[in-house]
């Protein structure tokens, strides 16, 4: 308290000795009653100060800093139209220096930009660097105008990139106009830069264009040759951000070893312009942990040594714009989600050896892979050895595949599948056929099976595939497959306005559980067409297990057992599968694995094998369910398949409308085991074998002459399916040979029914070219009455004293009947 007495007494003290110092003038002018100030006034006055600089002015001053400084910030963040940076050859000149630090001493000239605002950059120079970067403190709302630039650095053995943009840096935006070009360094010390373009920060990297400037560019390209070896670094990237890469408009073009793109954190935006990406050795747009998404613009991936979109852990998303991937040595979208909803997509895939034997032991132990299966019970058990690991190449690869796992001498467990595609809009059109070959029944000689008839050449991929759920609700979708065209190993829903055709597979649909059409929607229009050389409709599931050499995953042992409990249904729509070698299947891959003999490759370097189909056009290792919509099969000719086949039980609904024809096996079954409407099931009748006679000249002795009519309706053949009044159940005018039919609609009842051959058919009831059905039948009088027979001619030896030859025999088959065959409508 004393203390406080004290310190009030000197304030006052001091304020009286202030009034007694005051100058003559200043005390006249008082007294004369101008600008007068009191002596309590001034007291007042001093108390005031003094009390402002002792209590109340450390805040008021903190206030009045903090004022000052906000103020300074603000005048430092405004720049007064941009400020123009030339480049020229080892120097940079600037004619606004303010936020700018310039450095052209060094090997490479650099400039530092500090400060936020727009910056116009011109010029053409080689050994340049472009900085936006403030130590310590953050930087945002840079602009970086690139008008014509042009910078070279691939003289260089440098590891840094020619755009470097900072961790403190959150947004910078590169508008363009003109034509400008970063070539990256050609040689590098340590290691290659991230990128030619690379933010090291966690906000945007966002192209466009400057107003008006329509045809306006940037092209970056990676100064390093194609063929050097990178070890274990990582090779440039075109543009590599920390957050996000965002491409408005304008036209961004990337030729890189490493990734076109890469963005690390939130993802990659194409809303418009036009992106070209060439990866030469990586892959075409990363996003480590966010997506990437389409929504307007033209994105090309022109080549990838990889994929085309690798999203681990978010979604590849389309719903506007164009999409183009063209030569892409991965998957064309590997990502844990998939979603399509819109836009134009068109992906091609390629396998470098895609018709090279991996099951030919004479590649060698190192090379060699191996497969064998064995069944028991129903239940097929396949185990493979796969000593050289061929990579996917699918269209769209989506999720985590479902396994136990062991390493040797480390970890073991098991995951569970993951991933989802969703496709609800959008044009679709996808090609992997020249990825390998999987086939049955191999015409060419110069490739070994590689397990019991069946062959696997280079890394036949399918088109679509997803280690869980796939869900097609809309879009019109062109697939061709060297596997299988849609695969799903949880669910496959195929609903609403969707058209899908399946032009080229070895499988159509495989799922545990397909499911076509809306239940209890009766203007579903759902299509799903298909050409394959395998099955058709797949209903198929197994547990997989891997035992791996290493972490590399290169090497395993892989064993795969199928299950039982699988169905597939169609509500509605329309179902088409059509099984035959002619388009199915060929391989297109080209090349041959350094150190292979020749007869590795299909018939030389992109040559192509054909086979004879073994495929059912439903098959189901379990239940199929057809309540509804029309189905249409035309099977295979031969062999151990069947139009439909099944493990469990097959039922046919009120309403469905199914034909099935093509050749029944003996173990193959297409009749229902419940039916809620009548149907027609038989074999149409085949030709007998006749036997001619021949008498010799002195002895008499036989000779025989055999001959063997082949199906008795070929391809182009017209029938009809007519009651017993006459009525006509459909016209078909048959597409490919058959032997056997079977039809069902809820027009039918439980009578008998005639096939007659020969007519015309008229109204067709689906313009698809496999479909065969008319609504209209004219029966040619007398066309259903015609012989088959054959004439053939026989030969006797005499055995006696002399010989002769024998004359001709005649041989007569069975006549066809009229009808053709008569079926009795069944119901189950």
């Amino acid at each position: 308290m004393r203390k406080r007495l004290l310190s009030f007494f000197g304030i006052i003290m001091a304020a009286v000795l202030m009034i007694s110092a005051l100058p003559l003038s200043y005390v006249s002018a008082a007294a004369s009653g101008t600008d007068t100030v009191s002596v309590s006034d001034m007291k007042k006055g001093a108390t005031k100060k003094k009390s402002t600089k002792k209590k109340s002015t450390k805040k008021k001053t903190t206030k009045k800093t903090t004022t000052k400084k906000k103020t300074t910030k603000k005048k430092k963040t405004v720049v007064k139209g941009p400020g123009t940076i030339t480049f020229a050859e080892k120097k940079i000149t600037a004619n606004k220096m303010d936020g700018l630090e310039i450095d052209n001493t060094g090997t490479i000239a650099t400039v530092n930009i500090k400060k936020a605002g727009t910056y116009n950059l011109t010029g053409s120079g080689t050994s340049d660097r472009i900085l936006v970067n403030k130590a310590g403190k953050k930087l945002s709302k840079v602009t970086l105008v690139l008008d014509n630039l042009t910078i070279s650095n691939q003289t260089l053995s440098d590891d840094n990139p020619i755009i470097y943009i900072g961790k403190n840096t959150k947004a910078v935006e590169i508008k363009l106009t003109g034509a400008s070009s970063l070539t990256g360094p050609g040689g590098y010390v340590s290691a290659p830069a991230r990128g030619i373009i690379y933010d090291e920060g966690t906000g945007y990297v966002r192209f466009s264009m400057v107003n008006g400037s329509e045809s306006s560019s940037i092209t970056l390209t990676d100064g390093m040759a194609t063929d050097v070896s990178y070890g274990q670094t990582v090779p440039t990237a075109g543009i590599y951000a920390g957050g996000k890469i965002v491409v408005k408009n304008g036209t961004v073009t990337v030729v890189s070893n490493g990734a076109g793109m890469q963005a690390k954190k939130i993802g990659i935006a194409v809303t418009g312009g036009e992106v070209s990406v060439t990866s030469n050795m990586d892959k075409g747009m990363i996003s480590d942990s966010g997506n990437v998404n389409v929504t307007g613009g033209d994105v090309k991936i022109l080549k990838t040594a990889s994929d085309g979109f690798f999203v681990p852990a978010g979604i590849a998303k389309i719903g506007g714009g164009t999409v183009t991937m063209t030569s892409i040595g991965g998957d064309g979208i590997q990502s844990e989600k998939v979603q399509i909803s819109g836009g134009t997509t068109s992906i091609t895939t390629a396998y470098e050896y895609g018709s090279t034997d991996f099951y030919d032991e004479g590649m060698g132990a190192a090379l060699h892979n191996t497969r064998s299966s064995k069944t028991s019970n129903r239940i097929t058990t396949t185990t493979e050895y796969i000593n050289y690991f061929t990579d996917s190449h699918a269209g769209i690869l989506a999720g985590t595949e479902g396994c136990s796992y062991s390493i040797k001498d480390g970890d073991s467990g098991s995951r569970g599948a993951t991933g989802e595609i969703a496709i609800s809009g959008g044009r679709l059109t996808i090609d992997t056929l020249a990825t390998g070959t999987i086939s049955k029944n191999l015409t060419v000689t110069t490739f070994v099976p590689a397990e019991q008839g069946l062959y696997i050449i280079g890394a036949p991929s399918d088109a679509i595939k997803c280690y869980n759920l796939i869900d097609i609700t809309g879009g019109v979708h062109n697939l061709s497959a060297a596997d299988t065209g849609i695969n799903a190993e949880g669910a496959m829903y195929i609903s609403k306005d969707t058209d899908i055709t399946i032009a080229q597979a070895y499988n159509g649909l495989k799922s545990p559980s397909i499911n076509i059409g809306t239940e209890n929607m009766v203007n579903d229009t759902t299509q799903v067409k298909m050409y394959t050389g395998g099955d058709g409709l797949c209903g198929y599931s197994a547990s997989k297990s891997y035992v791996y050499e290493d972490m590399t995953y290169k090497k395993y042992k892989k064993t795969t057992v199928t299950n039982n409990n699988n169905k597939i249904t169609i509500y509605s729509g329309y179902v088409n599968a059509y099984i035959d070698s002619d388009k199915a299947i060929t391989g297109k891959g080209s090349g041959k694995l350094e150190g292979n003999n020749s007869k590795n490759t299909a018939a030389g370097a992109g040559g192509s094998v054909s086979f004879n189909p073994e495929g059912n056009g439903i098959n189901c290792a379990g239940d199929i369910d057809i309540q509804g919509g029309s189905t249409v099969i035309y099977g295979s000719g031969s062999g151990k398949s069947s139009p439909i086949n099944y493990t469990g039980k097959f039922k046919v609904g009120k309403g469905a409308t199914i034909l099935a024809m093509g050749y029944l096996s003996g173990s193959g079954k297409t009749v229902p085991s419940s039916s809620s409407q009548a149907f027609i099931s038989g074999d149409i009748p085949q030709p007998t074998t006749g036997t001619g006679t021949g008498t010799a000249a002195s002895t008499s002795t036989t000779g025989t002459n055999t001959t063997k009519i082949t199906h008795s309706l070929k391809s182009g053949d017209v029938i009809g399916v007519l009651s017993s009044s006459g009525t006509t159940m459909i016209g078909i005018k048959i597409p490919k040979d058959v032997t056997y039919i079977f039809y069902t609609s809820d027009k039918m009842k439980s009578s008998n029914y005639e096939i007659h051959k020969g007519g015309d058919v008229s109204g067709a009831v689906n313009t698809y070219n496999y479909d065969g059905r008319y609504q209209t039948y004219t029966h040619k009088a007398g066309a259903a009455n015609s012989s088959n027979t054959s004439t053939g001619t026989g030969t006797g030896t005499g055995t006696g004293t002399g010989t002769g030859t024998g004359t001709t025999g005649t041989t007569t088959t069975q006549t066809g009947p009229t009808p053709l065959v008569t079926l009795r409508g069944q119901t189950k």
